[in-house]
């Protein structure tokens, strides 16, 4: 199971000060010191940051050696999502998002840009935001069955477009395993943590447990007195820090 690590800050400064202290090197040494495998962490890089510093932002981590998961949860006509697909895949970023309600077209479109350039980046679907509730969900989106059954049909619609993997809360990855899709997912909380603004949250521990690909950490790492130590217990499915 590979950790990714949200960067959760609110200015670009704060992201810079928190990548420096988890350097290769420190990360090297953690490791070294506990007699663990150096994983680098991928970093999570939302909408706010890459729409503020763009592509030198990405360069800069990459730079650095971590992968990266470029998140922008992509959403529109296929033509649309083919050349914005095209364009950020020349980035070298490691796990691209789209919102898997722009259709089996639009995602299909993705993959063939994806293609074409014979990129490794691996497109990851998002399928019901790890902020809903089922009541919520519902009563926002007019979707009659459960948070579970639009998943699993977001399941379907992302396996017959050739995506990587779909993005989903850790209770609902199963079905995205049955069918052969990776499964990342957010909402991933030590025991005890706040879930802030998240409602279907899950612990390492559960993730690991449950055979999931990626969980996205956030707080609990970038928050951790000792970031490195939190990294590190993400990666062996830990529940408390």
């Amino acid at each position: 199971m590979k950790t990714i690590i949200a960067l959760d800050f609110d200015t670009l400064e704060q992201s810079r000060e928190f990548v420096s202290k988890l350097s290769a090197k420190n990360l090297e040494n953690y490791a070294k010191e506990h007699n663990l495998k150096l994983i680098m962490p991928y970093l999570k890089v939302g909408m706010w940051q890459y729409y503020t510093a763009g592509n030198d932002f990405l360069k800069e981590l990459k730079d650095l050696g971590f992968n990266i998961f470029l998140d922008l949860k992509l959403i529109d006509i296929p033509n649309t999502i083919y050349n914005a697909t095209k364009t950020l895949l020349k980035n070298d970023i490691d796990i691209l998002s789209l919102h898997s309600f722009a259709g089996e077209q639009a995602l299909k479109a993705a993959v063939n840009a994806k293609n074409e350039l014979g990129s490794k980046c691996e497109l990851f679907g998002i399928s019901v935001l790890t902020s809903f509730e089922e009541e919520e969900f519902k009563n926002d989106l007019g979707f009659n069955g459960s948070i579970n059954d639009c998943v699993k049909q977001r399941c379907l619609i992302s396996k017959k477009a050739g995506l990587d993997g779909i993005v989903s809360s850790a209770y609902e990855a199963k079905f995205a395993k049955y069918l052969g899709l990776k499964a990342l997912t957010p909402g991933i909380r030590f025991l005890g943590n706040d879930a802030n603004d998240q409602a279907r949250v899950a612990t390492p521990k559960f993730a690991i447990e449950n055979n999931i690909d990626y969980i996205v950490a956030g707080r609990m790492i970038t928050k951790s007195s000792n970031p490195i130590r939190a990294y590190f217990q993400c990666i062996k499915g830990e529940e408390n820090e």
